[in-house]
């Protein structure tokens, strides 16, 4: 019965398979410890590490098996890490020809490093705050988000939090305005959009499917069943978002002093800076969400007279934002790609029979266009914030400097196969590269490859 009722909802949501994959590792360097003869026995009694920890069911172990009286482990460090990796895939099929690939994918990995000591004169071990530092990507979806939106959503967090706030005695205002953690929220919300948030103060995303597209068949339409065999358009989207964190000790550097007008100056405090003294935070120092469609529209023909021919077009954009210095770099890149082929088999040359003669051609064609930027966050939002009445162009966001830079890429190759034992090919790329910042560039490049095989 389970199988009935599995074989009926594939069949029903059109499912061709599902994968669910999960890698998981820790590991340990443990210093200073006591013990000399690591025996099942001692393990058991506890004259010496745990069997748990040394089958890696346990990472950490306790002070009072550690070494307290040897000048040779004044100090010593536990190293400790993790790494996760969740990886799903479906393939659907909802109907003749269409195919289409979901997948979602989200990983996570943190690293501690802790500092224990010995008293002078020995006694009990004093344990330091652990040193952590950690990154998760998640596969989100990135299309919709602009850096515009991203300055609109934080200065909506100065209106709904500090503008109309109510301080403290001491001036003080709780909000992550102009806060690591805050400008990491509000850029993952704006350019990397998952279904929530997991990790270290909810830094990494829940992730949501990105996916590929294929249908084939149109060859069977009546106006191009006569040139074509075979004809399949594709389009794919990826996107991920990375964050990045580590362990913040001087969280009185998040107090940052707030001129509300001219006569009020205020403090804003994020949650950084009302954490206990000396007990650390984990604020995010870099999220980058990279967004790919791959390609956009893609077209693969099968043409009558063996030749093959594919056009896709592609686009990608890259936002890193820098948490703690608040500039925000961004790279786009469009381009066009076109690669023929033509392949003849049974060439005769010279007369010559009984010999394959195989000759394959092939042309690869690039033309790309990318464009990199980086953006003062902060000034920006701020000037938004601040507009100067007596200037009309005041209150909006400066025209970033664009550096430009075009590719045109050629390359050619030529194939040649007499027998399984005898193969030539003929290579050869050009490169024209003009950038803003470099000028223009040209490269040449070539080579002919000859494989011989000598066999009984």
């Amino acid at each position: 019965p389970l199988g009935l009722a599995r074989d009926l909802f594939l069949a029903a949501t059109s499912v061709d398979d599902v994968t669910l994959t999960y890698r998981g590792s820790a590991t340990t360097a443990t210093g200073g410890l006591e013990g000399q003869a690591y025996s099942l026995l001692s393990g058991i009694t506890g004259a010496a590490p745990s069997l748990g920890y040394r089958f890696g069911l346990v990472n950490r172990l306790d002070p009072d098996q550690r070494i307290t009286d040897d000048a040779a482990f004044n100090t010593f460090s536990d190293l400790l890490g993790s790494q996760h990796d969740i990886d799903a895939r479906t393939q659907l099929s909802p109907m003749r020809g269409l195919s289409i690939g979901l997948s979602w994918r989200t990983s996570w990995s943190a690293s501690e490093e802790v500092d224990f000591s010995i008293p002078e004169g020995g006694g009990s071990l004093i344990e330091s705050f652990g040193r952590r530092a950690g990154a998760g990507t998640s596969t989100v979806l990135a299309f919709g988000g602009d850096y515009d939106g991203f300055v609109a959503r934080h200065a909506a967090r100065f209106q709904r939090d500090v503008a109309g706030a109510s301080p403290d005695t001491a001036g003080v205002v709780e909000t992550e305005f102009l806060s690591p953690l805050g400008l990491a929220n509000d850029f993952s919300a704006e350019l990397g959009r998952g279904i929530g948030g997991f990790g270290p103060n909810g830094l990494f995303a829940l992730p949501l499917p990105n996916w590929t597209v294929t249908y084939s068949g149109l060859e069977r339409l009546p106006l191009l069943r006569r040139i074509a065999n075979q004809i399949s358009l594709q389009h794919g989207y990826s996107a991920t978002s990375e964050a990045r964190y580590a362990t913040l000790f001087d969280t009185e550097s998040r107090l940052i002093p707030f001129d509300l007008d001219a006569d009020t100056r205020l403090t804003l405090a994020g949650e950084a800076a009302l954490v206990e003294e000396g007990a650390g935070f984990d604020e995010p120092t870099a999220i980058t969400v990279n967004e790919r469609f791959q390609p956009l529209i893609g077209v693969t023909l099968g043409l009558k007279g063996n030749v093959q021919a594919s056009f896709s077009t592609n686009r990608t954009s890259l936002f890193t934002l820098q948490a703690t210095s608040s500039q925000v770099y961004q790279r786009t890149s469009q381009d066009l790609r076109v690669d023929l082929s033509y392949s003849k088999r049974g060439l005769r040359l010279f007369g010559l029979r009984g010999i394959n003669n195989d000759i394959r051609f092939q042309l690869t064609a690039l033309v790309a266009n990318d464009a990199t930027t980086t953006r003062p966050f902060q000034n920006d939002v701020l000037a938004v914030l601040n507009p100067d009445p007596e200037d009309p162009e005041s209150g909006q966001i400066a025209d970033p400097l664009l550096v430009s830079t075009s590719r045109l890429q050629v390359s050619p190759q030529i194939s040649y196969t007499v027998s399984n034992q005898v193969t030539a090919n003929l290579i050869a790329q050009y490169d024209r590269t003009f950038s803003e910042a470099a000028g223009l560039t040209n490269r040449f490049t070539g080579g002919v490859t000859l494989r011989i095989l000598f066999s009984n």
